[in-house]
């Protein structure tokens, strides 16, 4: 079993935020399937460090790693960090653990795109407003290749037809007022939202019944007969749950 993988960042500055969106929005339809990208924007909560860049792991044969990970020369050399390099695949895994912290509020909103237009690359680019007071994130996680291969009726999840799972995040000091940043997020999300299609199920917060059942799409109907013959009376719910109607 190979455990080596070619893996990591590679980040530019803010400024290029609009480059490097362009850049992935055409490049996400060509990578091959042994190479996972994804893309982001991040300004930390201290306002230090901000950057876009994106995100790589190499799994296929490591003599045709140059080859995969050639076109995001394009880009130019990354001027602020780049860490990609050959790793054990736990580790590149666990290179993110410590990024998620729980003394923190937080407050997403994410949704599949099906295509990465150019009007979506400036509405990202455009509205995006670091704030020292808050981490902000935008984050493209990627889809498709094998995961398109799969038809969108075999299992639960419908969302074959996505390229990327399209987030934003911000995070706050819990003894500061979320409200304003939460405000923020609300409106950069509907100058975008028109792009998606369905989200992540495990990420729904408050939606109402009826779009977590439209979430499913074509596979609701299925799924509310597996949920009424086997857990009529709803015992697992603390989930997006499918209300049995028996």
């Amino acid at each position: 079993m190979q455990r080596e993988v070619v893996a990591g960042e590679i980040v530019f500055p803010l400024e290029r935020a609009r480059d490097v969106l362009s850049f992935y929005s055409e490049f996400m339809h060509t990578a091959p399937d042994d190479l996972y990208c994804d893309c982001f924007i991040n300004a930390p909560l201290s306002g230090e460090g901000a950057g876009a860049g994106l995100s790589v792991c190499y799994s296929g044969a490591a003599a045709g790693a140059d080859k995969a990970l050639a076109p995001i020369r394009k880009l130019g050399e990354p001027n602020m960090f780049t860490n990609v390099s050959s790793v054990d695949y736990v580790d590149a895994q666990r290179s993110w653990d410590d990024t998620d912290p729980r003394n923190e509020g937080e407050y997403l909103k994410g949704g599949f795109i099906n295509a990465f237009p150019e009007e979506l690359v400036t509405r990202m680019a455009d509205g995006f407003e670091p704030d020292p007071r808050r981490s902000t994130m935008l984050y493209f996680q990627h889809s498709g290749g094998a995961i398109g291969r799969v038809a969108s009726d075999a299992t639960a999840f419908a969302h074959r037809k996505s390229m990327a799972n399209m987030l934003i995040f911000i995070s706050w000091d819990l003894g500061s007022d979320g409200d304003p940043h939460i405000a923020w997020i609300r409106d950069y999300w509907k100058s975008v939202e028109r792009f998606s299609d369905g989200f992540y199920t495990n990420e729904v917060p408050n939606e109402t019944q009826r779009v977590v059942n439209g979430n499913y799409q074509g596979n609701y109907e299925r799924l509310l007969q597996v949920k009424n013959r086997y857990d009529p009376h709803n015992l697992f719910r603390l989930n997006a749950n499918i209300t049995p109607t028996v």
